[in-house]
């Protein structure tokens, strides 16, 4: 069959802090059919926070899927959020050989981009096996704090050393943006 689609639309209100997350990771199975789509709408008003922890996406092989997270913030208003990709299921032998996953994830501020983040990743496309890529790492994370921490504050150098720890195989990064 295919096609299905989903849309969740979130506002905290000025004050107010909430905590979003999923019950169960979102599980893209393949299709013959149409694609998938999921949209999450985010916005949060001057001096609200939000927290956006769905738990990881897993894409079996075959699936096709649209995602795309938007956020928008108003001046004061806090952001954590988290984004996770599972390319097949590597615990059970099984990959991401054919299929297809478009990713959109945007992070305003009153208007203005902060993250504009598109990601398009094939089954058979180069990016997921070439060391330039993703090297055959099955999960792709992405995590945006805004606003970022201060650039000598504790947060970012905690999480620069822990993706300095990583081990072989496994790679990491932090970088801040300006606001």
């Amino acid at each position: 069959m295919g096609g299905d689609r989903l849309r969740l639309e979130a506002h905290v209100a000025g004050g107010a802090h909430a905590l979003l997350t999923t019950p169960a990771a979102t599980k893209v199975y393949r299709t013959a059919g149409p694609g998938a789509a999921q949209e999450s709408e985010l916005a949060v008003a001057r001096g609200g926070d939000l927290e956006w922890l769905p738990q990881e996406t897993i894409l079996y092989d075959g699936a096709d899927v649209s995602l795309a997270t938007r956020v928008q913030l108003e001046s004061g208003a806090r952001f954590l959020g988290l984004d996770v990709l599972c390319f097949g299921l590597p615990a059970r032998g099984e990959g991401f050989a054919r299929g297809r996953c478009r990713q959109v994830i945007d992070v305003w501020r009153d208007g203005r981009p902060l993250v504009v983040e598109r990601g398009r990743f094939d089954g058979d496309a180069a990016i997921l096996g070439a060391r330039w890529g993703l090297a055959d790492a099955p999960v792709l994370g992405t995590f945006i704090a805004a606003p970022a921490p201060a650039a000598g504050g504790d947060v970012l150098a905690a999480i620069r050393a822990r993706a300095g720890e990583l081990g072989a195989g496994e790679l990491g990064s932090a970088t801040v943006l300006g606001a």
